[in-house]
């Protein structure tokens, strides 16, 4: 049960942040209903940030590069720095308030994990106490019990032993397409809703490109804005899928693939390196700055 001061705190803390700041706009600078208004927050979180690396409630951090062996110490490894999301707004504080203060911990964890694995390198107890402001000790303490309840941690020690595991997001689409829930997906899998959400959309998508466009897994990547990685097992769930989730994967397919506009590879890679629309829609050579 929230208490009238912990729905007052919710409140103001919203009011703060800038989902926050874009929703009050919406509601009164272009009145727009709070029902109408989420919705635009939603689809504006999903079309921008899906893959992008944004500042606010992210950070840059080092981690250990994948591959590099367990035995070694510190000054011998390789390392690189990622961007990881510590704070995700207001899905954060939705999340925290309906599951507590300990499960938003273990869904950030998680995340940070996952996003460090995508971007290439892997955390050690050690470095997830520091970014998530906790001891070592109560990292081991998470670490054991969400492994207990299921979840795959991916620690430096345990992703070194024995490899890459299937990802979270892999393994949300996965039970999402056996007919599980959103609700019981997050309880699951300790993802917020939104989260969800926006995984199973861009498999909507990867399954649009993978059916109506002829391109290497590369670009598939390049246009999806995902790594190749996850790619990959999209597309592997993708194919068990039509003989194991035909009735689901339809449906995912009518909601989330139809309406996606894939660019063509050639079109981006174009716009990547320079190019603009010049008049008569001809391309022609120059930079957007200042145009």
């Amino acid at each position: 049960m929230v208490s009238e001061v912990q729905q007052e705190r919710m409140r103001r803390l919203k009011e703060k942040h800038a989902d926050g700041l874009l929703l009050w706009e919406l509601k009164n600078g272009f009145e727009l209903s709070p029902r109408e208004s989420d919705l635009v927050l939603e689809t504006a979180r999903g079309i921008l940030l899906e893959g992008k690396a944004v500042e606010r409630g992210k950070h840059r951090v080092v981690g250990v590069i994948l591959g590099e062996s367990a035995g070694k110490t510190m000054e011998e490894v390789k390392k690189k720095e990622v961007v990881v999301t510590l704070d995700g707004g207001i899905e954060d504080l939705e999340y925290g308030r309906r599951h507590g203060r300990m499960a938003l911990r273990s869904m950030r964890m998680l995340r940070v994990i996952e996003e460090g694995i995508d971007q290439g390198v892997v955390f050690s107890t050690e470095d997830l106490g520091r970014m998530l402001g906790i001891s070592v000790r109560t990292v081991k303490r998470d670490v054991q019990r969400l492994r207990k309840e299921g979840c795959e941690v991916q620690t430096r020690g345990y992703y070194e032993g024995i490899g890459r595991a299937k990802s979270h997001k892999a393994r949300i689409v996965e039970l999402y397409l056996q007919g599980k829930t959103y609700a019981e997906i997050e309880t699951h899998m300790r993802h917020t809703m939104q989260a969800i959400k926006r995984y199973v959309e861009t498999f909507g998508r990867v399954v649009y490109a993978l059916r109506r466009k002829k391109l290497r897994l590369h670009e598939r990547s390049y246009i999806l804005g995902i790594s190749e990685a996850l790619l990959g097992e999209y597309e592997k769930l993708y194919y068990q899928a039509l003989k194991k989730y035909a009735e689901r994967l339809k449906e995912i397919v009518e909601r989330h693939g139809g309406g996606a506009k894939v660019l063509e590879y050639k079109e981006l890679d174009r716009r990547k390196e320079g190019f603009r629309i010049g008049d008569g829609g001809k391309k022609r050579r120059g930079s957007y700055a200042g145009n």
